[in-house]
Parts: C-alpha cells; structure tokens; sequence
C-alpha cells in the first residue's frame, strides 16, 4: 500500500513538473513583435511580449487620414487594436468592394511566436469584417512597392552577401527602423530582429502620427537651425576659452582643438543631411505629362481613371502610383495577364525613376559648397592652433587629421561618383 502511495505521489509529481515545464517553455516563446498591416491605408505597429500595442505609424497618407484623432490603439491587446483599425478601414471607405485583401506580416525573434500572433491578427480582421457584412481574404505575400524597392537595393549591391540574402521580412523591418534617420538602412540590417523591433519601437514613438511631409519638412528646417545656430554659439564658447588658455594648457587646448574640428563638421554634415533627405526622396517628385501618360498605359487606365492615380494633393507621384499598384495588383487574381501589367510597370517606372535621380543628384551638388565650406571652417580652427603645440600633442593632433581628410576625401569622391546621400553623411558626421 505504502509502494502504492509512494509510486502515485512520484507520478504526480512528475505530471507537476511536466505541466511547469511546459509553462516555462509557452513563456519563453514569449516576444515583442512587429505587424505590418497593408490595406492601402499601410500601418505599423508594435507589441511587446504579452501582445499588447507599444507604438502605431501611419506608413503612408492613407493611413494618417485613416488613424486621425484615433488614440486608442496603444495599449490595447492586438485583436481589440486591429478591431479597431479594421472598423475603421470599413467606415471610411477603405475596405470596399475594389479593396478586400488585406496584407499581413509579423515579425518576432521566435518564428512560432510571430505565427501564433499573426494568426490573432488574421483571425480579428476576418472577424470584424465578417459582422459589417464584408468577406475578405488576408494575404501573407508583400506590396508590389516593397518587393520592387527590395530589388532595387540588392541590384544596387550585387557583391553584398547581407543585402542578397534579404527577404522582404527583414528588409521591411530594417526600413522602418532606419526611418527617422537615427541609423542608416545599411546599419539596420546588420541587427537581429529583436534589436529592430526595439529601434522600430523607438522611432515609431519620436515621429508625429499625423504629421503631414510638409510639416515635417518645415519642422526639420527649423530645427536644424537651431541646432546649427545654437550649437555654433556653443562651440564658439569652447574655442574661445581654450585659446585663452593655450599656452597654460597646452593639453586643453588639444581636446578644444579635436572638439572643434570634429563637432563643428558633425554639426554641418547632419544639417546637409537633413535637407538632402527631402531632395532625394524621389517618391515624392510630381510627375510630367508624359511619364502620366506611360503609367497610365502600362496599367491600361483611360482619362477617366486618372484621378485614381493622385494624391491627396491632385498630383501624381511615383509614390501615388506604388500606392494604386498596390492596391491593385493584390485585388487582381493571379494570372499571365497580370504578370504582364507588373512587367510593363516595372519598365516604365524603371525609365521614370531613372530621370528622377537625374534630377535629385544634380539637385545634390548644389550642396557641395556648404560641405566645402563645413570642412574648411573646421580645418581652419584647427591650423590656427595647430603650429603653437607641443611636438608630441601635435603629432597626435595630425594624425587625426589625416584621419579627418580621409573621411573629408571620400565625401568629395562620393559626391563626384554621384554616390552622396544623406545617409552616407549621417555616417561621416
């Protein structure tokens, strides 16, 4: 009898151990997460580990139209926010009778993780367009756009092992982690997942939900004079006390020296930076006549179609374009036909963006004199100090000099070889 007890209480122990064990393991699998939801509205969110929404982005026009005023996603669990969203999609007009599948995509550290999610993603877009009387079809495959800017890169890059082994997963990640211009898209997909739905996190929080391009664009201004102007006040500050005391500090003045030529060429290049970044965005340009025309051949669009292909601002764009591609290509069954339309898109937009970045690097070395200028203002407070140290702190001294002009020369032979960007400056500064 005592055996008996003895061999039950084992069992029961171990069927304790088990059922801990496998609590242990569901909470491990646990993760922060990013969804990407493509109605056309495009929208981003994240969730931490127990699935409820840290930060929403409004990815394209569309969507800041659509989540305007709406501040009550963060926070709630990810079937309510997509509720939500869905509801919303469906009330304004959205989600119609043209535009029933939705994309769909999350992301995780753990694979299993991201599949439980996004079947509760799924599950709740189906589900609340069901009761509005809509059946709709969620689709796993990515926007034409993304799949097309994804080409792009790895055409750009075709040595790269990194950027050729990229999906449309970790690409789409790594270009809304690099959104804000914090780190560079080179940068960003070197990082793991968790680390870029962590940046994602970060940068959906700093960038305004509504804010409009031009908004941004005005506020960028403003900032990078203030931070230009007030930052020269301050490095005037630094330089003049340590030229005070040159002869007394001799090692002061070699850090004032260092400070100066580093900070006052960082300080320049980020202010390029930021006005490059509105030059180069060639998905903003307003299109002529004629590449209208070819789009709207390609696509097989009449004259009275062509109000489908504007935005907001009645003007057409590559990226108003991408943004009726999109919605149309994943609302059309597949087909030779329809292969044949990307294909011809394709070719057209090819020869579009190629005039495009014609214009955006001619419109680049307009800037080439504010970097000459940002260069020879930081070389020149360092030579006027330069030959009153001692031997063994100049040496130092011209050794990061030399450093400087390295970085300084590839500037210039990047702006030549029309490979200047502001990413590559944001690297430099």
């Amino acid at each position: 009898m005592k055996r008996k007890i003895t061999l039950i209480a084992l069992m029961c122990m171990l069927a304790l151990c088990m059922l801990l064990t496998s609590c242990a393991d569901d909470s491990s699998k646990k993760d922060a997460s990013f969804v990407s939801l493509d109605i056309n509205p495009s929208i981003e969110l994240t969730l931490d580990e127990n699935n409820k929404v840290t930060s929403v982005y409004a990815a394209n026009e569309d969507a800041r139209i659509l989540l305007y005023g709406e501040e009550g996603i963060i926070g709630k669990d990810i079937e309510e926010a997509m509720e939500i969203i869905t509801q919303l999609s469906l009330d304004m007009g959205f989600i119609n009778e043209d535009n029933k599948v939705i994309g769909t995509s999350v992301t995780s550290s753990n694979e299993e993780w991201a599949t439980k999610v996004k079947e509760k993603v799924d599950s709740s877009i189906s589900a609340t367009a069901k009761e509005s009387g809509f059946s709709i079809t969620v689709s796993g495959e990515y926007a034409y756009s993304l799949l097309r800017q994804l080409e792009a890169y790895k055409a750009e890059y075709p040595d790269d092992e990194a950027i050729q082994s990229l999906t449309p997963e970790k690409f789409k990640l790594a270009l809304s982690a690099s959104e804000n211009g914090d780190i560079t898209l080179e940068a960003a997909i070197t990082m793991d997942d968790k680390a870029l739905v962590e940046k994602i996190n970060e940068v959906h929080k700093e960038i305004e939900l509504f804010a409009t391009d031009a908004y941004n664009k005005a506020k960028s201004d403003a900032l990078a004079l203030y931070d230009e102007m007030s930052g020269v006040l301050l490095d005037g500050v630094y330089t003049e006390f340590y030229l005070k005391n040159l002869f007394a500090h001799p090692t002061t003045c070699w850090y004032g020296a260092t400070y100066q030529l580093y900070k006052t060429s960082a300080r320049g290049f980020n202010s390029i930076a930021n006005a490059l970044e509105f030059v180069e965005n060639m998905e903003k340009y307003p299109l002529n006549d004629v590449q209208i025309d070819g789009v709207m051949v390609a696509l097989g669009m009449d004259e009275n179609e062509k109000v489908q292909l504007q935005d907001a601002d009645g003007n057409i764009t590559v990226e108003s374009v991408y943004a009726y591609a999109d919605k149309r290509f994943k609302n059309t069954p597949a087909s030779a036909e329809l292969e044949a339309m990307k294909t011809e898109l394709d070719n057209t937009l090819d020869s579009i963006e190629s005039a495009v970045k014609e214009e955006i690097i001619e419109a680049i070395k307009d800037y080439k004199p504010y970097i000459d200028d940002t260069v020879e203002s930081a070389s020149a407070a360092v030579n006027a100090i330069l030959g009153t140290l001692p031997p063994a702190i100049k040496t130092v001294l011209e050794e990061q000099m030399a450093e400087f002009e390295s970085v300084v020369n590839e500037l210039s032979d990047a702006l030549n070889t029309d490979k200047l960007s502001s990413e590559r400056l944001r690297d430099c500064a």
